[in-house]
């Protein structure tokens, strides 16, 4: 019952929800230029890439062209979901 709670409820609503915090990105980022906030939404950026890797089972380098420092951590192929997860 919980599995078909998280698979019908909670997976999709947590992914709508880090899509549209990847949506506010790049603006928060161009806003952010030149200040100490600009480090943090690149980290932002790198999170929520990550989420977003884990959610949907696939890779998202982010949307602020950091895909190098992206693949330093997130590697295609390196984590796998527990039987029954997704």
């Amino acid at each position: 019952m919980l599995e078909e709670l998280e698979e019908t409820y909670l997976a999709p609503t947590l992914q709508t929800v880090i899509e549209g915090m990847q949506a506010q990105v790049p603006n928060l980022y161009f806003q952010s230029s030149g200040t100490a906030l600009s480090s943090g939404v690149l980290d932002a950026d790198h999170f929520l890439a990550a989420a977003q890797s884990l959610i949907t089972g696939t890779t998202d380098y982010g949307s602020l062209g950091q895909d190098t420092q992206t693949r330093s951590y997130l590697v295609p192929g390196t984590f796998t979901f527990p039987s029954g997860v997704f």
